[in-house]
């Protein structure tokens, strides 16, 4: 590996990953030829509230026979009169996947992905959403310190949430996916995906290899080598001019 690309892969994935890995680059290139049916929503029209339970539900799933499937999404308030909690899709991206539930019928080819209103951009004081593309072109903006994962484009939410589509269920009749945010569910950017990486819970299904966002943090770094200069993601920071860390960060295993 070029020393730039084994500078990431060494803070995100372990050895053995690299056949699961390359299998899910291959099938984010092929997503055009899936069998599953993808929808792609910037809006969650499609999302509406169970007055009885107080779940918000996606009610676009669907069976040659049964037009209407509502999945619950899982946001159950305690007191929707005084806590009327926005949508799922208000707070982060999300992904739905369709499964095998003997009543309606056998949906595991759909799913459907909920984008945030803010990965469609513009940028904001938190995070950049200018491509990658254009990023490499015209280099990192300084007001975001060289950090990673404050660079969130679309292209990368995108990633990360087809990671989760295509990776397939972990039990097709509850539509538990095999690929999931970590033991919180909050493993996104680069600083909580390497921690994981280099200090592993026992649960078998946090490992790296099954973390949505350790996929999109390993795009990020192999495409931002910024006008073509070899740029260091290793501590998950660069000098904006340097493209190397600026300072130390504590980052790998504990001595």
């Amino acid at each position: 590996m070029k020393a730039t690309t084994l500078s990431l892969w060494t803070n995100l994935f372990l050895p053995a990953d690299l056949s699961t890995v390359k299998a899910v680059f291959n099938e984010i290139i092929a997503v055009r030829k899936t069998t599953l049916d993808i929808t792609i929503y910037c809006s969650e029209a499609h999302v509406l509230m169970n007055t009885v339970s107080g779940h918000w539900e996606d009610r676009d799933f669907h069976t040659p026979t049964n037009p209407v499937i509502a999945i619950p999404l899982g946001q159950l308030p305690k007191d929707m009169a005084m806590n009327s909690r926005p949508k799922p899709g208000a707070r982060a991206s999300y992904v739905v996947h369709g499964f095998n539930y003997p009543i309606p019928g056998d949906f595991t080819n759909q799913v459907h992905i909920a984008l945030d209103p803010a990965a469609l951009g513009p940028s904001s004081a938190t995070h950049d959403r200018r491509t990658l593309k254009t990023i490499v072109m015209n280099g990192l903006e300084p007001a975001y310190g060289g950090f990673l994962e404050k660079i969130r484009p679309l292209e990368v939410t995108m990633l990360h949430e087809l990671t989760h589509a295509l990776g397939g269920l972990l039990d097709p009749n509850n539509g538990r996916m095999k690929f999931n945010d970590g033991p919180q569910k909050d493993t996104y950017g680069w600083e909580k995906c390497q921690e994981l990486r280099w200090h592993p819970v026992a649960d078998p299904r946090f490992k790296p290899k099954w973390i949505a966002d350790s996929y999109a943090q390993l795009a990020m770094g192999l495409k931002l080598q910024i006008q073509s200069k070899d740029t260091y993601w290793d501590t998950g920071v660069v000098d904006p001019v340097t493209l190397r860390s600026p300072i130390a960060i504590v980052t790998g295993p504990t001595p």
